[in-house]
């Protein structure tokens, strides 16, 4: 299920021809079992489910073994998951126009988020998942995580507007604090679990940059552009971690991070635009990115390690195109090329004890990526619109070394010894090669002055993998997926019904899959079944 509510309001206030204030603030909130990660198949099959009667746990009252949900969208958990979300905003816009080439805008905000989520992840009507091909008899398969965030941010912009120069200078603050905890174990609420895992921990984020950017006219048909940001990025990370044996009972690490590190950053962009006429320009950028430093929280420290930070990763981008609009018929075409450094993923590596892996956050990949993009729109006449688009995407890594989880040689002799797997010339996640979108619409005047139009999007997406290694058992064949409305707009133009279907066919989608370390399963999220509902809006 699903039950979300939100609001949003704005108050626009003008004391003066020059001064504006816009005001917003916003709610969102979420409390259902809607987010539960549903199973897909056995990590080891004929390994992972043994009898409940020689474990001495629970038996069905058939006498049968443990069971998964026999429908992929349902569940047959012991416990209900938990989504409970809650978030706020508050933003201020403040612009003045100082005169006729300078205008300036600053961007305050303040948001808070909270939420708590628990899942079962062994995902069966079984109250301990065994680790396949361990000889554990229990493990630690419930998941609690609260997280807790809020953030400042303040933004200061001038803009110059003048015959040839079009420019903006401005300047950016930002400090965030985000807590986690992630408890894993039977018994995550009130913590009395011996085999409980526990990586909790505090991130601090402060951030301030400079950047600017300017399109100059050579002359009415060529136009140069240059941009540039300068950041500074800090993080400081505490963690309290630690992890709990039958013998011992939960026991907190010897050694916790509590540091900081901070890195600064010059990115650079350049670019042209050239119009030939007044139907078509031509343009080209270049430009190069950064995202921040991090660390991941809850990560544990071990005696001899230095810091638990990655560095910076680093895109550099080419991108040219052209944009076409002329009566009835737009079109746009894009071409692009980037590589990307020093990527920030998850590496595994094998361990001599259960579950015979672990995994960190590491600089562990290079990758590359190429394609293009068109769109196309045309107004076929007074009632009928089509809308067509389509992108080619080749996206693989270049150096990536990671040992594969579902890997069964690291569950035998010298498994802890199982070399890295070479990933380089695998697709990076998430990368569907080719995506198509047909959004055909037909509006029907009535003699009232009122309108309904119809209108359906056709959307394909080609194969993707949701893991670096490739792997078929977690990934989602190519799929269309069909959505269709019928709106009714009164002849005042302010009230409007909207009646639709979304995934008209009930298409089954994996939007993404895990391989589940603490049950041996894997598991994945769903796109959303066929849904439908009327949407009533009015124009004040």
């Amino acid at each position: 299920n699903a039950n979300q509510w939100s609001v949003r309001g704005h108050l626009m206030l003008q004391p003066t021809e020059k001064l504006s204030l816009l005001l917003t603030g916003e709610l969102h909130t979420e409390d259902d079992h809607a987010l539960a990660i549903k199973f897909r198949e056995l990590s080891f099959p004929g390994t992972t489910v043994p009898s409940l009667t020689a474990l001495g746990q629970r038996t069905n009252a058939d006498g049968s073994q443990a069971s998964f949900a026999s429908k992929v969208r349902n569940l047959n958990t012991n416990f209900d998951p938990i989504n409970d979300r809650k978030q706020y905003a508050f933003t201020g816009i403040l612009n003045y126009d100082a005169s006729d080439v300078i205008s300036v805008k600053s961007l305050t905000s303040y948001r808070n988020f909270r939420a708590y989520f628990f899942h079962d992840f062994d995902m069966s009507s079984y109250l301990g998942f065994p680790l396949a091909e361990t000889g554990a008899v229990q493990t630690s398969a419930n998941h609690w995580q609260p997280v807790w965030q809020n953030q400042f941010s303040e933004e200061i912009q001038a803009s110059i507007e003048t015959g040839r120069l079009h420019a903006i200078v401005a300047a950016f603050y930002l400090k965030e604090n985000i807590r986690v905890e992630n408890h894993i174990g039977f018994d995550v609420l009130t913590n009395t679990d011996p085999f409980r895992v526990q990586f909790d921990g505090k991130l601090g984020v402060e951030t301030w940059a400079v950047f600017a950017n300017a399109t100059y006219d050579l002359t009415d048909e060529f136009s140069v552009k240059v941009g540039g940001r300068y950041s500074w990025e800090k993080r400081h990370l505490a963690n309290n971690t630690g992890i709990g044996t039958a013998a011992t009972g939960f026991n907190l690490d010897a050694l916790q991070w509590d540091t900081s590190k901070s890195w600064t950053d010059f990115s650079p962009s350049a670019g042209f635009e050239y119009r030939p006429g007044d139907d078509v320009m031509v343009y080209f950028n270049w430009s190069r990115g950064f995202k921040s430093g991090t660390a991941e929280i809850g990560s544990r420290r071990v005696p001899g390690a230095e810091t638990p930070f990655v560095n910076p990763e680093k895109v550099e981008a080419f991108e040219g195109g052209i944009k076409y609009s002329a009566g009835t018929v737009q079109s746009n075409l894009a071409v692009f090329y980037q590589k990307l450094k020093n990527g920030q993923f998850q590496r595994s590596f094998p361990i001599p004890n259960p579950p015979f892996f672990a995994s960190t956050l590491d600089n562990a990949a290079a990758s590359r990526a190429y394609g293009a993009e068109v769109e196309f729109r045309w107004q076929a006449t007074p009632e009928l619109m089509l809308d067509l688009s389509g992108a080619y995407l080749n996206s693989k890594f270049t150096d990536f070394f990671s040992t594969d989880p579902l890997d069964p040689n690291l569950f035998g002799p010298g498994g802890s010894q199982v070399a890295p797997s070479d990933l380089s010339g695998n697709y990076t996640r998430m990368s569907p090669k080719w995506v198509f979108n047909f959004n055909p619409t037909y509006r029907i005047p009535l003699d009232s002055g009122a309108n309904v139009q119809l209108g359906t999007n056709i959307a394909y997406r080609a194969k993707q993998y949701h893991t670096e290694f490739n792997d078929d058992r977690l990934a989602q064949d190519g799929y269309t997926m069909v959505d269709a409305n019928v709106r009714y707009r009164h002849s005042d133009g302010k009230l409007s019904v909207n009646a639709w279907v979304k995934n008209v066919f009930d298409k089954l989608v994996w939007g993404g899959s895990y391989a589940v370390a603490t049950s041996r399963t894997i598991g994945g999220t769903l796109m959303p079944p066929r849904t439908y509902g009327v949407t009533v809006g009015y124009e004040f």
